[in-house]
């Protein structure tokens, strides 16, 4: 946000009233985004917080499979009895089911979390399109203080462009896009 801030404040020093007003409502909408996508995210990373705990809990337990794997391996080159070979078969047995087990509950951690990833998402919808608008429109006004043409309806379409490809990504994301 910092190296945003110094930047906008160059533009905001050395274009005309239009630029500078623009520059300046930009920095507006841009703090108003970063304390909205701040407050968006918190249940995000809280959920987050847990998959990554989950993930944890899941090397552990394929550190145990792999430590039998080992033992199975060692007990081929020895004379193991057929009771100690049906229990390090039990114990693998164990094992990959527990890491199936925590990998079904990490996959349902993170699947739950899609609903607070979308309300993320919406919550700052807004403020991103209002944004990319002003930043359009701070270019086409700063081109015209440069003597080029503004060419403000091309931009505005790339922008619209832009939008459609987020949203069809969005409903890649989450099967549908937002009201």
């Amino acid at each position: 946000m910092q190296v945003f801030l110094k930047a906008n404040a160059k533009v905001w020093l050395v274009a005309d009233v239009e630029g500078a007003a623009l520059a300046r409502e930009l920095t507006t909408l841009m703090s108003e985004l970063y304390i909205a996508a701040m407050q968006a995210a918190t249940p995000v990373r809280h959920g987050m917080t847990l998959v990554r705990r989950q993930d944890e809990r899941i090397e552990f337990a394929r550190g145990r499979l792999k430590a039998l794997d080992s033992q199975f391996a060692e007990s081929y080159g020895q004379a193991v009895s057929a009771e100690a070979m049906n229990g390090l078969v039990d114990a693998w047995n164990t094992a990959s089911e527990r890491v199936s087990g925590l990998e079904d509950i990490r996959q349902a951690l993170y699947q739950s979390l899609m609903p607070d990833r979308r309300a993320a998402f919406e919550a700052t919808a807004g403020k991103m399109e209002a944004v990319q608008t002003v930043l359009v429109r701070l270019v086409c006004s700063l081109r015209a203080e440069l003597h080029l043409e503004p060419n403000e309806q091309q931009f505005m379409a790339i922008l619209e462009d832009m939008k459609a490809r987020a949203l069809r990504t969005l409903d890649g994301a989450f099967n549908q896009t937002p009201s």
